[in-house]
């Protein structure tokens, strides 16, 4: 397998706690340089994610009730 078909499988996740904008900055950032396919978020961070990647082949993944999945329906509709 080549590196780039590799890459192109490889989601970054950025779903730590206290997971900044920074961090999902440089997530965006390495994530466009290697050409991977996407970048994982917690839904506070998509928008931001979805600046830094506009216009790029990269995907925003959220995370949604991230790690256990205890939030209410409501919660993870908003």
């Amino acid at each position: 397998m080549l590196q780039a078909e590799l890459a192109s499988a490889i989601e970054q996740a950025v779903l730590q706690p206290d997971a900044t904008a920074r961090d999902v900055e440089r997530a965006c950032r390495q994530a466009l340089e290697w050409g991977f396919a996407g970048v994982c978020v917690h839904p506070v961070h998509v928008r931001q994610a979805a600046e830094w990647l506009t216009g790029s082949a990269v995907r925003v993944v959220c995370a949604v009730g991230f790690p256990l999945g205890a939030c209410s329906t409501l919660t993870k509709v908003v």
